[in-house]
């Protein structure tokens, strides 16, 4: 499973996320993250809808989007909501 994560170095709550991801890509090495910033990685937000809030999390199954949620979230939410896109 893929998830793509739009942050901003501006954004506090993207920099406490970076903690949390780490924490469950630890717990979960069969989740592939791909950091995106939204100031520098413009050619990376191509077909993405990011809105106005941040992060955003995008969560690919087969290369097939399933679900985009955003926020801050507990470990064990962001977990909930990977594991049980479908």
């Amino acid at each position: 499973m893929k998830i793509k994560v739009v942050t901003a170095v501006w954004c506090h709550a993207c920099l406490l996320m970076k903690k949390r991801i780490k924490e469950l890509m630890k717990k979960n090495p069969s989740l592939n993250f791909e950091m995106i910033d939204l100031d520098f990685d413009e050619d990376k937000l191509v077909g993405l809808e990011v809105g106005k809030i941040l992060p955003v999390y995008f969560v690919y199954h087969d290369d097939v989007l399933i679900k985009r949620f955003v926020g801050e979230k507990s470990i064990d939410e962001l977990e909930r909501e990977i594991l049980h896109a479908d």
